[in-house]
């Protein structure tokens, strides 16, 4: 896990666009990828502060991208404990088994957060999406995202106590696998 996400225009444009557009040239507005989110592309997360920030989806540790932190990781390694909290926010995100057959996992299509450490190298923002041991997608698979609904997430900002985040676990709809066509 979470190796994409989905975040809609809409969503953006509703919330954060007018903030993004003070900050931010045209051209860096342009490379903002909407729907489907892959790892090492530029998107819109939520700094520490709760402000939308351009960052991009590695986090750097030891010369290695990371997309994905366990949560146990950043509460046991001390390379961690310079992390800024961030959010990430979606719509959806999804997981694949062993199988190869893609979920959606969503709240009916309403934004949510997802908690997230970032950093910064010169002039890049770099942020990873925290990942706790699954329970509702565990037959999917065995890692899944910390979900925070809005006050949840202000309270993560805030510090909240990092062993708080593993009790948190809203229930998700999972749609059925997505077919996967093979062309040869």
């Amino acid at each position: 896990m979470c190796g994409r996400y989905h975040l809609s225009d809409e969503t953006v444009l509703q919330n954060y666009y007018a903030e993004l557009k003070l900050k931010y040239e045209g051209n860096t507005l342009k490379a903002l990828k909407f729907g489907e989110i892959f790892p090492h592309t530029l998107n819109v997360v939520l700094d520490d502060r709760n402000s939308p920030v351009i960052m991009k989806w590695e986090y750097n540790v030891f010369n290695r991208q990371v997309i994905n932190t366990r949560l146990e990781s950043i509460r046991d390694k001390s390379f961690y404990r310079g992390a800024l909290r961030c959010l990430v926010p979606a719509t959806g995100f999804y997981e694949w088994d062993k199988e190869k057959n893609r979920y959606f996992i969503h709240n009916d299509n309403r934004l949510f957060f997802m908690a997230g450490i970032y950093q910064q190298n010169k002039d890049q923002y770099n942020y990873s999406i925290i990942t706790r041991p699954a329970s509702q997608t565990l037959y999917i698979h065995e890692r899944a995202p910390i979900i925070l609904d809005h006050t949840e997430a202000l309270k993560y900002l805030d510090q909240m106590n990092i062993d708080e985040l593993m009790r948190n676990d809203p229930v998700m709809q999972i749609e059925d696998p997505l077919i996967r066509f093979e062309l040869f």
